[in-house]
């Protein structure tokens, strides 16, 4: 039986963790601590201290899975050229 290509978590074919998930999971973090900042006035100053880091960081995290996806459909895109030369 062949392995899948890519699950939820894993991209089985490189032995590595999907960008996506990364993303998923830290949306789905963020989500929580806007929920419990709005019933918690601690946790609210808190976020709206480090408001600037979030940001930074799910930018870059985001980024740098859409680069990757970039590269890759490039790289796809310029092996099936080659192909359909020869």
């Amino acid at each position: 039986m062949a392995k899948k290509e890519k699950g939820l978590v894993f991209n089985h074919q490189t032995i590595t963790i999907r960008g996506s998930f990364i993303n998923m999971l830290f949306t789905m973090v963020l989500m929580a601590l806007f929920i419990a900042a709005a019933f918690n006035d601690k946790i609210a100053a808190n976020l709206k201290l480090i408001a600037e880091l979030i940001i930074a960081i799910y930018a870059i995290s985001y980024g740098v899975w859409q680069g990757k996806k970039f590269l890759e459909g490039k790289k796809e895109k310029k092996e099936t050229d080659e192909e359909s030369k020869e």
